[in-house]
Formats: structure tokens, sequence, C-alpha cells
């Protein structure tokens, strides 16, 4: 009697068992809105569930599921299927299109954002639809004309088809020998460069050699100076500055009169002046020499 009461005892702690693991559960993992379940359960094995959505939204995952013997579910899923709402329309920005077809756009949809030619894109190169709502759009900045370099320089970086873009920085750089005038980077902003191009001054050749002028220096750069002095005989001194390839202003070197000084020619010689000297004339002196001396 007892060995037939513990097969009965075993039969339906089979069965039981039969029972459970014939159930199937949904996943606890829902990363997406809820959505209609039917029905609500419980999954026994062959049953099915179906999954629906509601309205402007989209079903992510199997709309249905089978329960195996296995507790498995087929189609398998790692997740509960869910409802996500739409996107309308997200605009352009200006000067600027994306590559959608049309609304509505489910979720995850993602748009590439392009700009017309001489605009730059400033922010993300796409979009994003997350339940119902685009991600931020950029914005389509105007490029900068190429200037041009100024005379004896050059740009870097070179434009593309004559174009800088938004944000983009230059640099411009002086020939050898060549001196800058201003701001060497300018950087473009929404179609305004900010600020003008600067201007590469000329050095100097060496300083003319004129009469009696004696120059003090070797710098001939742009705004190097020079001072100069003048010979014996010859009064003036002063300094050229090179500017743009031309020393200015010229040297003066002005004549010493030597005969207003006292004392120039003795005994009664009469001076007379001569360029950068003078001379004694000794006749009626008795005397002869430079200076009526001897």
């Amino acid at each position: 009697m007892s060995s037939i009461v513990i097969w009965i005892r075993v039969a339906v702690l089979l069965l039981a068992c039969k029972s459970v693991s014939s159930e199937c559960m949904l996943p606890i993992l829902e990363p997406f809105g809820e959505s209609i379940i039917n029905p609500i359960g419980p999954y026994s094995e062959n049953s099915t569930v179906s999954f629906s959505c509601e309205g402007n939204t989209t079903l992510f995952g199997p709309p249905n599921i089978t329960c195996e013997n296995d507790n498995s579910w087929n189609p398998p899923i790692s997740y509960v299927p869910g409802c996500q709402a739409t996107c309308g329309d997200p605009g352009t920005p200006l000067n600027g299109n994306h590559n959608g077809n049309g609304a509505p756009y489910i979720s995850f949809t993602v748009l590439e954002i392009n700009c017309s030619t001489s605009f730059s894109r400033v922010g993300p190169g796409s979009i994003t639809c997350n339940n119902g709502v685009w991600t931020a759009l950029p914005v389509c900045k105007v490029g900068c004309a190429d200037q041009g370099a100024p005379a004896n320089s050059t740009i870097l970086p070179a434009s593309v088809d004559g174009w800088y873009s938004h944000g983009d920085l230059i640099t411009v750089i002086c020939d050898t020998d060549y001196t800058l005038y201003g701001s060497s980077e300018l950087s473009c902003t929404d179609g305004f460069w900010n600020g003008e191009l600067p201007k590469c001054k000329a050095p100097c050749n060496e300083p003319e050699v004129l009469d009696n002028v004696i120059y003090n220096g070797t710098e001939v750069i742009h705004q190097s100076a020079v001072v100069y002095s003048c010979a014996e005989g010859y009064e003036g001194s002063g300094t050229v500055t090179c500017d743009d390839g031309t020393w200015t202003p010229t040297p003066t070197c002005q004549d010493i009169d030597e005969c207003t000084l006292t004392g120039q020619c003795l005994h009664g010689g009469i001076c007379i002046n001569t360029v950068g000297s003078f001379t004694c004339d000794c006749d009626g002196t008795g005397y002869e020499g430079s200076t009526c001396e001897t």
C-alpha cells in the first residue's frame, strides 16, 4: 500500500514540473513604450501572444510570439516588443537640406543634413527621431570668398574653389625679407572676415651713396633706421628710415662757410669759402701759405 502512495506522489510531482516547465515568461527588459499585449498571460505551451500599438506609434519587435515546450519564445526575444511615437517633418536648416522621403518617420530614423554650396555645417551631420522627437538640427553658415594673397605673400591653407568655410582660419606669410604689417591670421565667421588682410612691406636697398654723407648702420628691412653724419667741412646729421622699400627722408649735408669763423686767414689774408673747405688770398700781405701764415 505504501509503495502505491509513493508512486502517486511521484506522478503528481512530475505533472507539476511539466506544468511549470511548459510556461513561458516575458522578458523583464522593456526598452520601448508600452504595447497592447494580448493575452496578458499566463502563457502555456503553444500559446501565442500578440503585440500591437495605438495612434501614431510604431511597434519595435515581432507582432506575434509562440511559447515553445522548452520555455522559449519563437521567434526569440530579449525584450518586450514596445511602441515608439513617430516623428513629423523635422524641417531643414536655412540654406540646407536632408535626405528624408517624407513624414512620418519611425523612431531611430536617421536623416543626413547637408548644406548648400558655399555654406558649411555647424553642428552634427545627422538628426535622429527618438520616440516622436528629433534631435537638434545643425545650422548652415555661409563661407567667405578668397580675397587673394597680399603682394609678396602666401596664404595658408589655400581656398577650395575660391571659398573658405565658416570657422576657417587663414595665415598670411610674407616672402623672405618682407615685413608683415597687420595681423597674420584672419578667421571666417558667417560670411565675413574678422579683419583686413595685412600688407607685406618691402625691404630697402642699401642707402644711396651721396657726396659727403656717412652712414652708420646695415639694417635694410621695413622700418629699420640708419644714422648718418656729414663729412668734414659739412654740417648735418640724422636718421633715415626704410619705408616699404624707400629711405626717408633724404640725407642733407650743408657746406660750412668757414669764412664766418674768425682766425681762418692770418696777417690780413682774405678768406674765400669753397665747397667743404676755404682758401686764403694772401696777395699784398707779404705772407704766403694756406692761411698766410709764413
